[in-house]
């Protein structure tokens, strides 16, 4: 679901339906607290390949929470993006954390103004009002066991998107759509055509994104302020090291348990029993209480995992341990191309961070 030219504010950048020539390629940005990832992807004969791409650093303080805090930094950072790589026009995210996703049931006779009946009814499902909001919408099904609409309906506070789309525009960028991280997320790792159910966590420097995919729809989705530099930082007060030398250690050894790394395993586990705790919440929601995201029990089949924090060593293996489902690593590449056609410049491991960027363009290529 993208927050385009299908919405008020979008339709504000344009004024009008966006002309054909700007549906030329254009690039994925995604922004959090540490930093901005960009990547383009080409159409090249029957497959996909890498176009541009980065990842630029952000200072402390500049972005929290999603929120931007430092405007003048943000905006110079992102003019000097804008030089960099040449950019134009982009398909931006916004962190799950700041919208709302949500199941709504609709009568039959509704499929005609289907926008108007959801705009109608928003505020009985989130704490904003309908003149507040930016929403869009995919119907699930037009006609369940009662004979209504289903659809999947996200939404927004309209201010949100305003500062971000302000400051896109004073750095000399033109967003052609915004989209929630985990939807992107989704379009990135889930096959296309898997009707599976399946747990995604992306895993950051101080957050984690949890969601769940079912029947090819983004069903729930929810953050966690906790991430990789938790472990480091607990690494750094084990060892009394620098917190780049504690992060080293974390990226050589993670959760690889033998007798020279008893005490590091044991303090990692310690630290991450939080975050493993906070899954667990949000598994066991989905499998026992949710009658009104997953009537038919659907059982979570598999974890994957992405982020910048995704191939800790044993992290995946101690987590399907814990957690009693299989884990996988995500391989974002799934619905772009085939290694036996393209094989990117960019490693296997670190492709893992740039999951939700990649799935932003994945949006406009099919």
């Amino acid at each position: 679901m993208r927050f385009d030219k299908k919405n008020k504010i979008i339709d504000r950048i344009f004024g009008f339906p966006p002309p054909k020539f700007l549906r030329m390629p254009a690039i994925g940005v995604t922004t959090s607290d540490h930093s901005i990832k960009v990547m383009e992807l080409l159409h090249s004969g029957n497959h996909i390949e890498i176009g541009r791409y980065g990842d630029i650093p952000i200072q402390e303080n500049v972005m929290i929470s999603g929120d931007i805090k430092d405007r003048k930094k943000l905006k110079d950072i992102l003019s000097s993006i804008k030089e960099k790589f040449g950019i134009d026009y982009i398909y931006a995210s916004v962190p799950e954390e700041k919208a709302y996703l949500f199941k709504i049931e609709l009568p039959k006779e509704s499929i005609n103004n289907i926008r108007e009946s959801i705009e109608f009814q928003l505020e009985e499902f989130v704490p904003i009002s309908s003149k507040e909001a930016v929403f869009d919408y995919e119907i699930i099904t037009e006609k369940n066991d009662n004979g209504k609409i289903e659809a999947n309906v996200s939404a927004i506070s309209e201010k949100y998107i305003n500062d971000y789309l302000s400051i896109f525009q004073e750095a000399g960028m033109i967003p052609i759509s915004f989209e929630i991280e985990a939807q992107a997320l989704k379009r990135a790792v889930v096959p296309t055509g898997d009707y599976g159910t399946y747990m995604i966590i992306d895993i950051g420097r101080t957050r984690t994104g949890i969601s769940i995919v079912s029947e090819g729809f983004l069903r729930y989705t929810s953050t966690v302020s906790l991430g990789g530099d938790s472990l480091v930082t607990a690494i750094q007060k084990q060892m009394g090291i620098s917190f780049e030398e504690a992060d080293k250690i974390k990226q050589k050894f993670g959760f690889i348990k033998d007798e020279k790394n008893t005490e590091l395993y044991k303090s990692l586990t310690i630290t991450m029993s939080a975050l493993e705790e906070e899954i667990n919440k949000r598994y066991s929601y989905w499998s026992e209480h949710s009658e009104s995201i997953n009537k038919q029990k659907k059982k979570i089949q598999k974890i994957i995992l992405c982020g910048g924090n995704a191939h800790i060593p044993g992290f995946k293996e101690y987590l399907s341990l814990r957690i009693k489902t299989p884990v996988e690593i995500a391989n974002i590449w799934t619905n772009a191309f085939s290694f036996d056609d393209y094989i990117p410049e960019i490693s296997f491991n670190y492709s893992s961070g740039y999951a939700s960027v990649a799935g932003l363009v994945l949006g406009e290529m099919y």
